[in-house]
C-alpha cells in the first residue's frame, strides 16, 4: 500500500538527531547541556572615567591644582581608550580633553602671580 510522501515522513526509520531514536553511537545527550550565562565585569562604567575626567580637570583648572589636572587627563585618556565605538560621547571626551589641556598649559605656563609665587623683578 502506497502511503505518499506524508506516510514517507512519518516513517520510524527516519528520526531527528539526538532524538528518542538516535544512533547507539550518538554522544549527544541533551540532559547534560549546561546553559550559558555571561559573566559580571567588575569594571567601571565609561561614564565614571568621563565624570571622574570633567571634575578632576575643573577644580585643577580652577583652583591651578597639578595633581587634580593630571588625574583628569589620565581619566581622559583611560575613557578614550576603553571606549567601544557605540558608547563613545565626542562631546564629553572633547570637553574634558580641553578642562585638562587648558588647565596644563595655564598652570605651567601662565603668570606666575595668580599662584601666589614671587614675581621675578628686572634688575
Amino acid at each position: 500500500a502506497a502511503r505518499g510522501w506524508v506516510g514517507f515522513l512519518a516513517q520510524p526509520s527516519i528520526a531527528m538527531p539526538g532524538g528518542p531514536k538516535a544512533k547507539a553511537g550518538d554522544f549527544r545527550n541533551a540532559d547534560r547541556v549546561v546553559k550559558f550565562t555571561q559573566p559580571r565585569a567588575a569594571e567601571p562604567s565609561l561614564d565614571m572615567y568621563g565624570l571622574i575626567a570633567i571634575i578632576a580637570s575643573g577644580v585643577g583648572f580652577g583652583f591651578r591644582i597639578k595633581w587634580a589636572i593630571w588625574i583628569g587627563l589620565f581619566s581622559c585618556v583611560a575613557f578614550v581608550f576603553s571606549a567601544k565605538s557605540s558608547e563613545y560621547d565626542a562631546m564629553q571626551f572633547t570637553s574634558s580633553l580641553m578642562f585638562s589641556l587648558g588647565g596644563l598649559f595655564i598652570t605651567y605656563f601662565g603668570p606666575a602671580a595668580a599662584t601666589g609665587a614671587p614675581a621675578a623683578t628686572a634688575s
